[in-house]
C-alpha cells in the first residue's frame, strides 16, 4: 500500500515537459526489465520441466490488431472458391446451378414444365 500511496503524491502538474518525459522513460524502463526478468524465470522453470517458451505479443501472432487484417487476408478477402453446379438443364448441358441463389429461367421453365429438382440434379454418372 506504501508504493501506490507515494504514487499518488506524485504532482504530475508540477513537472516540466522534460520530467515528464524523464519519468515516463524510467517507468518504461523499470517496467521492461521487470517483465524480461519475469519472462527468465519462467524460461528456467521451463527448461527445468522439458518445455521451451516462446513469448510474443498475440497481435503480432494473430494479426495487426483489433479488427485489421493483414495483407493476405485482405487480398483473398471476397474471393470465394466457385461452388460446383447442383442442377444441370437437360435441353442445354452448358446451363447449370449450383442451388444457391434465384432460380435460373432454364429451372423455372423445367420445373413449370412438369420436372423435379431430383430429375435435374447433377448425379456423378452426368
Amino acid at each position: 500500500m506504501a508504493r501506490s500511496e507515494a504514487i499518488a503524491n506524485i504532482d504530475l502538474t508540477s513537472l516540466t515537459d522534460e520530467g515528464l518525459e524523464e519519468l515516463l522513460t524510467k517507468v518504461q524502463t523499470a517496467f521492461e526489465e521487470r517483465v524480461q526478468s519475469r519472462m527468465a524465470e519462467f524460461r528456467r522453470i521451463a527448461s527445468r520441466a522439458g518445455y521451451e517458451v516462446s513469448l510474443s505479443k498475440i497481435a503480432q501472432m494473430v494479426g495487426h490488431g483489433r479488427g485489421q487484417r493483414t495483407s493476405s487476408q485482405s487480398a483473398m478477402r471476397g474471393q470465394r472458391q466457385p461452388v460446383l453446379p447442383k442442377y444441370r438443364n437437360p435441353d442445354n448441358p452448358a446451363e447449370s446451378w449450383s442451388g444457391r441463389g434465384h432460380r435460373p429461367r432454364w429451372l423455372e421453365a423445367q420445373l413449370a414444365a412438369g420436372k423435379t429438382l431430383a430429375e435435374l440434379e447433377i448425379t456423378s454418372a452426368q
